[in-house]
């Protein structure tokens, strides 16, 4: 069995990680495998929506299996920042609405993948939060998203101790946008992604960059980005309508 499968229904496209053996860990090659895997639903016709989740009911990820870890081999670790960032720069650049499934324990780089979507449904029996701490480590990837949406008292209790939130805490915080029993979750995700797909690709695809641009920006640096994109956006209304008289 592959380490990450691709599987387009309908409109959706769908990436799921298949390491249950190893808790769905990223490992360099599940890193890559993402990253290529994104970058083959933006190519893929009819594709509209991208579903990121598990295999299993336990964990949809626990975390990264480090490369060079256990041998302390320098540049094998920097590989597998470099795999990570790739990942997470396809993620931003996404022209297609992501979502996750979150289909049981999410936690450490789960964390950072779910952070990365623009929606999420999650089982009523997941977790969410770094656990590194319990074995001498600290989620230095994984804090880049941390620090952009938790509130800094929390992330800093949930590193320091460990602390893992239940999926209501996440409910509450934002982190997803609905929480379902296991035996509901596909039918709720798909639901989700048809709403989505039925919805202008275009239209969301400009403003899902328009966020992630204007996030990184001042309030005048955003406002001269919004501006751009607006124009942008009608005028590809424009030509649609004109194709269409």
């Amino acid at each position: 069995m592959a380490d990450v499968s691709i599987e387009q229904r309908a409109s959706a496209f769908y990436v799921r990680i298949q390491r249950p053996e190893r808790e769905n860990r990223l490992s360099l090659a599940v890193l890559d495998a993402i990253t290529d895997a994104l970058g083959r639903a933006e190519e893929s016709e009819g594709a509209r929506v991208v579903v990121l989740t598990g295999t299993g009911g336990d964990y949809f990820c626990a975390g990264g299996q480090v490369a060079g870890l256990a041998e302390n081999d320098a540049d094998q670790q920097l590989k597998f920042a470099e795999s990570y960032l790739r990942l997470h720069t396809q993620l931003r650049r996404l022209s297609l609405p992501l979502l996750c499934a979150v289909n049981g324990q999410c936690h450490a780089a789960g964390m950072s993948l779910l952070l990365a979507a623009d929606m999420a449904i999650a089982v009523e029996d997941s977790t969410f939060g770094y656990p590194e701490i319990g074995v001498g480590l600290f989620p230095i990837l994984a804090l880049a998203s941390a620090v952009r949406f938790l509130p800094r008292k929390l992330a800093f209790e949930m590193c320091y101790t460990g602390r893992l939130l239940n999926a209501s805490e996440a409910l509450e915080l934002n982190l997803v946008n609905a929480v379902v029993p296991p035996a509901a979750l596909e039918m709720a995700i798909e639901r989700l992604a048809n709403e989505l797909a039925s919805r202008s690709t275009r239209s969301m695809g400009l403003g899902r960059r328009a966020f992630h641009v204007m996030e990184q920006l001042n309030l005048d640096e955003a406002h001269e980005y919004a501006k751009a994109s607006l124009v942008a956006l009608l005028a590809g209304d424009i030509q649609r309508q004109s194709s269409w008289s």
